[in-house]
């Protein structure tokens, strides 16, 4: 009888333990990462502050200084003057070997997640991997198809993008055919905390839904051409 007790008082106390672990545990993470990012971008500035200001610099202000320069570029460069000087240090960029490789690269992403009129990662999907019969939650990286040339006959592929868990920021890339993907009617943030939180937090169901229309590249025939020349 007072073993049975125990066990329920170990059994509630352990609930109570588990649910205050559940309340602190995102909220100190949170807090983390947030004073990390806080300390990383006042570090920035921080230096130059400090030669200038001394004693009089406060904690934060490299912070403060770093968005205000940001602001102010993009300030500038949304006019004439600035967009010609944009277009002058990208034109000078892409001149240059390998340095114009790894900006090329690394704008054309930025662009595609900043400016906020890309459609990349806009759809969860599910997709048969590792093989048949066993569904892996993907991202759309693209709204546009490709063609897939094979000796058979060309498909129409995506590029759906698998990530790990519980990191997302890694993974790898798959060409898939569109036949082949289940889109679900869930938003991207829902699918990404199925990945982070490895399915502890999922919905109740998977929902399916129709595939939007896929814009398909159209590449030049520039071969056609040249032969009736």
């Amino acid at each position: 009888m007072a073993r049975n007790i125990g066990k329920r008082i170990l059994a509630v106390l352990r609930a109570q333990f588990i649910a205050g672990l559940l309340i602190l545990v995102p909220l100190v993470l949170s807090a983390i990462i947030i004073v990390f990012l806080f300390r990383t971008l006042d570090d920035i500035l921080a230096p130059v502050l400090l030669r200038y200001m001394g004693e009089y610099y406060v904690k934060g202000l490299g912070v403060l200084l770093l968005l205000f320069i940001i602001w102010f570029i993009g300030l500038i460069t949304r006019n004439v003057f600035g967009k010609q000087i944009v277009g002058l240090y990208e034109t000078i960029l892409s001149k240059i070997p390998i340095i114009n490789t790894v900006f090329g690269s690394i704008k054309q992403i930025s662009d595609n997640l900043l400016s906020g009129k890309s459609k990349s990662f806009k759809q969860v999907v599910l997709v048969n991997f590792p093989f048949y019969g066993v569904y892996a939650i993907g991202f759309l990286t693209s709204s546009e198809a490709a063609k897939l040339k094979t000796k058979s006959k060309p498909e129409t592929v995506v590029h759906v993008f698998m990530p790990t868990t519980p990191n997302p920021t890694s993974g790898f890339l798959t060409l898939i055919p569109v036949k082949n993907i289940t889109p679900l009617s869930m938003p991207v943030e829902e699918g990404l905390k199925v990945v982070i939180s490895m399915g502890v937090v999922h919905p109740g169901s998977y929902h399916a839904k129709k595939l939007s229309r896929l814009k398909q590249k159209k590449l030049k025939k520039t071969a056609g051409k040249n032969k009736r020349k």
